[in-house]
């Protein structure tokens, strides 16, 4: 477990290091990692979007997912997927519950070694924030 506590300053240049790479990685439009709370921690989007209201949107529908777990037989939530006309957005919760990642998906997208790694990428993730 780390030894970080909430009042500690994420390590930004390590985060965005991350980003990037899933970015690059995964050929997709964009990444953005956020709190729960709708704070911007890091993103790298090739579009500009209106944080102030795109990030609490997606905060919302993670929350909202959470909670439908918990009614549908405990089940624990893993990732939302909004299909968009021309875009699709992938919301994954990282370990740190505080934390989220929203991967934005072209069609020339490769997300499977994303997901397939993302144990891994979430205690990175976890352990920088």
């Amino acid at each position: 477990m780390n030894d970080r506590n909430l009042s500690d300053i994420p390590n930004i240049e390590t985060l965005n290091g991350l980003i990037d790479d899933i970015k690059k990685n995964g050929n997709l439009s964009g990444v953005i990692l956020s709190y729960k709370d709708g704070r911007l921690i890091v993103e790298n989007t090739e579009r500009n979007y209106d944080f102030a209201e795109f990030i609490p949107l997606i905060a919302s529908a993670l929350r909202s997912a959470e909670d439908m777990g918990s009614c549908v037989g405990d089940s624990k939530f893993k990732r939302i997927i909004a299909q968009l006309e021309k875009t699709s957005i992938m919301i994954l919760k990282t370990n740190t519950k505080d934390a989220f990642l929203a991967l934005i998906i072209n069609e020339d997208s490769f997300i499977e070694p994303i997901l397939k790694d993302f144990d891994s990428l979430s205690k990175e993730i976890e352990q920088n924030i």
